[in-house]
């Protein structure tokens, strides 16, 4: 991958896209303590 910080490369400034795909994902705020998750098999309550 180039230097795009090199002023000779600085029109390399997006050379890639990534894409994941995740079933459950949890995240935790540490500084609150706090968590939240989502599980795409899971139903929506409505």
């Amino acid at each position: 991958m180039h230097n795009c910080q090199d002023p000779s490369n600085s029109h390399f400034t997006h050379l890639e896209d990534v894409e994941f795909t995740y079933r459950k994902i949890t995240w935790t705020h540490e500084v609150s303590g706090t968590s939240g998750s989502d599980d795409w098999r899971s139903p929506v309550a409505g």
